[in-house]
């Protein structure tokens, strides 16, 4: 059986800038009507599939005690986060979704506590390191501009380089290019995370959790978007030691994922 893969969507409402609407004619085929959508990138899908998982789109409305349900919980790209969430006050800059924040929140939790594995991405990275007691920089620019974390370039191209540590190190070598689309960052990494990789200015890009918290790994860049050879290894790698290798005891995590 293919393991299960969650990955939380965004229902974005008619005011949000980023809102993809979905138009729809009335009976007379004269009017049109706009409606929510759920949202998830793609990408996301294609490279799942490509390493031989389903994956489940969850609306941040679901009940999170859908998470149970999973094998892996997935936390994708997205808005800024809230930073009442690690005791901040609002940046200018900071835009968030509630909805989504909440909801990410419960499920970080409730992965935690049942021992589901975590995956991170972008946002999600940064959203595993708030619930857990860190905390972000919510406008990088005025913390250093040294690397463009949001380059012209885009997200589909790699940007910047980072030194890595640890089974990152092992597989990649001292450094690899990476992709990057953010404008917030880790400023306090959480006491249960270590770091694995680091931009050239001392940004953390990468980390896992410590070997008595249930796994976790996460990345600030976007291997969904490249899916090159390196960013499938970096996937397939964290799903082979929490997932694949855990089959004869029906895809429950037991014991630890280090490398």
């Amino acid at each position: 059986m293919k393991p299960l893969v969650g990955i939380v969507g965004i229902v974005y409402d008619l005011e949000t800038p980023l809102n993809h609407e979905v138009r729809k004619a009335g009976a007379d085929r004269t009017g049109f009507t706009t409606e929510h959508t759920l949202y998830t990138n793609h990408c996301y899908h294609k490279l799942f599939h490509q390493l031989d998982c389903h994956l489940l789109v969850i609306s941040p409305e679901s009940d999170p005690e859908i998470i149970t349900r999973l094998d892996m919980l997935l936390i994708p790209g997205g808005p800024d986060i809230n930073p009442a969430i690690y005791g901040q006050e609002l940046h200018p800059e900071t835009q968030y979704d509630p909805l989504r924040d909440v909801f990410e929140k419960k499920a970080i939790e409730i992965a935690i506590e049942k021992k589901i594995p975590l995956l991170g991405v972008c946002r999600g990275f940064q959203m595993i390191n708030a619930a857990l007691g860190g905390t972000l920089t919510q406008h990088l620019p005025e913390w250093s501009t040294d690397v463009q974390h949001r380059p012209e370039v885009g997200p589909q191209l790699h940007s910047h380089t980072v030194t890595m540590e640890g089974w990152l190190k092992g597989l990649f070598g001292n450094e690899m290019k990476v992709n990057s689309w953010h404008h917030q960052g880790i400023d306090i990494l959480a006491p249960e995370l270590e770091a694995l990789a680091w931009s050239s200015e001392g940004l953390i890009e990468a980390y896992q959790s410590t070997d008595h918290l249930s796994p976790i790994f996460a990345v600030q860049w976007h291997p969904e978007l490249l899916q090159d050879k390196e960013s499938l290894l970096l996937v397939s790698r964290f799903l082979e030691q929490t997932l694949f290798n855990k089959k004869q005891s029906n895809l429950s995590y037991k014991g630890s994922w280090y490398f």
